[in-house]
C-alpha cells in the first residue's frame, strides 16, 4: 500500500474559483493591517500595498494551499455543489449550565459541519463555548479556541480555571505566550493538577449507568426549557392582550359597566355571538320571514348565554350595538384567563 491520498480541491470548480477571485479583489481594496505611514513613505507604501494587506495575504495563502472539497469553506463558494455534512446526534453534557437556545446551539455544533452562534452580550455565548469544549474533551479529542482578540480567549480560560480545568489548556497564540507556557515554573504554578483531581473518578458507577443518568437529566432539562419558553410566549401574549383591551375601552369610551357571565365562556362562543349580532343589525334589509328567523335565533342564543353561562339578563336588554361593542372586551378578557 503506497499511502497516497487523493484530495479534491474545490477551487478547481469554475464557480468556486470565480467567487474566490471576487473575494480576493474585495480584499485588495481593504487596507486592514497597514501600518501608519508618513507622507515621505506614501509612494513606497503604495508600491508594497499588496504585501502589507493582511486580509489579501490570507487569501493568497489559502489559494496556494487550496481548499479541500470536504471543508466547510467550499459550501460558501458553491452551495449548489457542496452540501453541509450532517452528523449523527450524540449524548451531550452541559456542565456549565444552559438554557434552551444554548442547548440547541451545542447540539447544532455537533450535528453540522459548520455552526455559527451569534447573539448580543450577556446571552451566554462563552457559556455555550465552554459546553462545546467539555463535550469535545470527554470524547478524547483536542480543540483549538481562537479569536481575533486575546480577551475573548482569556475569558474562556478564566472560566475553565475557576472550575479547576485550567491545567487542560495550552495558552499559545503569540510567541510570548508560547515561551511562557513551556517554562517549568509556569507549569508548576499555573498548570499543576488540582488537589481534588482524584475525587473526579467515580468508581461506583459504570459508564453505561452514567450515560443513562445523563440522558435522563438532559430529557428533563429539555422539557423544563420548553415549558419556560412557552411561559415566556404566553406572558408576552398576555401583555399584548391587556394593552389591546385598554386601547379598545379607551377608543370606544365605554362607560357602561361590563357584565361578565358567572361561568367562564370560551373565545369560540364569544366569536359566534359577535358574528351573529353583527348579522342581526342588518335585519331591516331582509325579508319579513327571514327577520323572524333571525329574531328566533337571537332569542335562543340569548337564553343559551343567560342559562348556560349564568349571564345577567340585563346585558342583553341593552341596545344591540352596545352588546356588539362589549363582546370584544369579553373576548380579550377570556384570553387573559388561565
Amino acid at each position: 500500500m503506497c499511502g497516497l491520498e487523493t484530495v479534491k480541491q474545490c477551487l478547481k470548480d469554475k464557480h468556486s474559483r470565480e467567487v474566490f477571485t471576487y473575494l480576493m479583489e474585495i480584499a485588495s481594496c481593504n487596507h486592514l493591517g497597514l501600518s501608519k505611514i508618513t507622507n515621505d513613505e506614501d509612494q513606497e507604501a503604495e508600491d508594497n500595498l499588496e504585501n502589507n494587506n493582511i486580509l489579501l495575504n490570507y487569501y493568497n495563502d489559502i489559494k496556494e494551499k487550496g481548499i479541500e472539497s470536504i471543508l466547510s469553506a467550499s459550501i460558501y463558494l458553491n452551495p449548489n455543489k457542496y452540501k453541509n455534512h450532517q452528523y449523527e446526534s450524540r449524548q451531550l453534557i452541559f456542565p456549565f449550565g444552559s438554557n434552551n437556545s444554548q442547548m440547541k446551539a451545542v447540539k447544532n455544533a455537533f450535528s453540522n459541519q459548520l455552526s455559527v452562534i451569534q447573539g448580543p452580550p450577556g446571552t451566554g455565548k462563552t457559556q455555550t463555548i465552554l459546553n462545546i469544549i467539555s463535550n469535545i474533551l470527554i470524547a478524547g479529542q483536542n480543540v483549538f479556541v481562537v479569536s481575533n482578540n486575546n480577551s475573548a480567549v482569556e475569558n474562556v480560560l478564566e472560566k475553565l480555571a475557576k472550575q479547576d480545568l485550567g491545567f487542560l489548556v495550552a495558552t499559545l497564540g503569540k510567541r510570548a505566550n508560547q515561551m511562557m507556557f513551556f517554562q517549568e515554573e509556569y507549569q508548576k504554578k499555573e498548570k499543576a493538577y488540582p488537589p481534588k483531581i482524584k475525587d473526579w473518578i467515580n468508581s461506583g458507577l459504570s459508564k453505561e449507568r452514567l450515560d443513562a443518568a445523563i440522558l435522563s437529566i438532559s430529557k428533563r432539562l429539555h422539557s423544563i426549557y420548553d415549558m419556560q419558553e412557552r411561559l415566556a410566549r404566553d406572558e408576552q401574549l398576555l401583555q399584548q392582550v391587556e394593552l389591546e383591551y385598554e386601547h379598545y375601552k379607551k377608543e370606544l369610551k365605554l362607560d357602561i359597566e361590563l357584565n361578565h357571565p358567572s361561568r367562564q365562556i370560551n373565545s369560540e362562543e364569544l366569536t359566534r355571538l359577535w358574528v351573529f349580532c353583527q348579522e342581526y343589525t342588518s335585519i331591516d334589509h331582509i325579508s319579513s320571514a327571514n327577520q323572524w328567523i333571525k329574531k328566533i335565533k337571537y332569542f335562543f342564543l340569548k337564553w343559551k348565554m343567560i342559562l348556560g353561562y349564568h349571564w345577567d339578563r340585563k346585558f342583553f336588554d341593552k341596545d344591540i350595538h352596545t352588546v356588539i361593542q362589549h363582546i370584544p372586551l369579553l373576548y380579550l378578557d377570556s384570553q387573559e384567563q388561565p
